[in-house]
């Protein structure tokens, strides 16, 4: 196990890299205490295929017949019919009269 410092490590970088690579373990210090464990890196392995099938075929779902413009329209003409009738009608508490007051 060879110990190098900051400074050390920064002017042999590349050596450090091939010792690591030898297998050598490599170990930065800043202070004197290990910060840094340089070894090789391990191959990734690669993605399993066709696992993510079923959220693609989970995120095709029926439309609603509805652009979005078309939507936003809807709700606009519910926020206009709330400012000029006060309350929605489709409110049960509206209908009642028993919504809370605010004073």
């Amino acid at each position: 196990m060879a110990e190098y410092s900051v400074a050390d490590a920064k002017n042999r970088l590349p050596k450090l890299i091939d010792k690591a690579i030898e297998g050598e373990e490599v170990i930065i210090t800043r202070r004197g205490k290990p910060v840094v464990e340089l070894r090789p890196a391990v191959a990734r392995p690669a993605p399993p295929t066709g696992s993510d099938q079923w959220l693609f075929e989970r995120r095709i779902r029926p439309g609603v017949g509805l652009t979005s413009v078309q939507l936003l329209d809807l709700l606009n003409e519910a926020d206009q019919d709330e400012h000029l009738f006060g309350r929605q009608l489709s409110d049960p508490d509206a209908r009642r009269g028993t919504r809370k007051r605010r004073r």
